[in-house]
């Protein structure tokens, strides 16, 4: 009797050790909950939840706004002379990404390896990539210090350590700005004057700065703008996703 008990026990340990080792081979997707294989991809999203993204396939290939076909610059940028050289943002700002991004912003490590793959994949779409250094938009100490890290300083760093280029510190947003969300791209660009200042020369580099979200395009223009007074020679700029103008049709 106690032979077969302890079979038993052999059987029910042997039986919950493998259980446990086919979990840690399992994860689960981020939007749809479906067991992926812990080696299927670094996003962690299943196939369908990743091709079903919102990718930005048309767009200004200038300022990376979504259009219905693409252009080589939208009315926007042939309207309205940029500091940037060409901005890319391989996602568009709707659901799921958006809800994503929050996640991201209350979570960091959670979705890091989905971003980072979605920031790489971003990379690829620049024809000329002779930068000398990756920078992120910064973040007001204060609001950084409530939420613990700026997510474009992580993605920056990732870009940083995947091209092997350097890091490079000392931009900086020295006034605290007032919510950008329900102003105009008029509005912004108000807000955001000599909102950033740079502690360190660029003199003749060409840059690749790092933002999560682009919205009107008002922050990455005044960052770019500030870069360029320290000296930078060009700047691109990447970002994780473009908010569409709810105007444009897009199919």
């Amino acid at each position: 009797m106690a032979r077969k008990e302890s079979q038993a026990q052999e059987s029910t340990g042997l039986v919950q050790r493998v259980g446990r080792r086919i979990s840690a081979l399992l994860r689960r997707c981020h939007l749809c909950e479906s067991a992926i294989a812990q080696t299927h991809n670094q996003h962690h999203l299943c196939d369908h939840c990743w091709q079903a993204l919102p990718w930005n396939q048309h767009y200004c290939q200038h300022c990376a706004h979504p259009t219905a076909s693409p252009v080589a610059r939208c009315g926007n940028c042939l309207n309205n002379q940029n500091h940037y050289r060409r901005c890319v943002c391989p996602l568009i700002y709707d659901y799921p990404v958006d809800h994503l991004v929050t996640r991201y912003k209350n979570n960091q490590h959670r979705l890091q390896g989905l971003l980072e793959t979605v920031i790489q994949q971003g990379l690829t779409a620049f024809e000329h990539r002779d930068w000398d250094g990756v920078l992120a938009v910064p973040m007001h100490p204060k609001n950084q210090w409530r939420r613990g890290f700026n997510q474009s300083h992580v993605l920056a760093s990732i870009v940083a350590r995947t091209l092997h280029i350097p890091l490079i510190e000392g931009f900086q947003q020295s006034q605290l700005l007032s919510s950008q969300k329900a102003l105009s791209r008029k509005q912004r660009q108000s807000n955001l004057k000599n909102a950033f200042q740079m502690t360190q020369s660029l003199q003749g580099k060409t840059l690749l700065l790092i933002d999560d979200v682009v919205t009107t395009g008002s922050t990455i223009e005044a960052a770019s703008r500030t870069l360029q007074s320290a000296g930078a020679h060009s700047i691109d700029v990447l970002a994780l996703a473009r908010t569409p103008n709810p105007k444009t049709r897009l199919s």
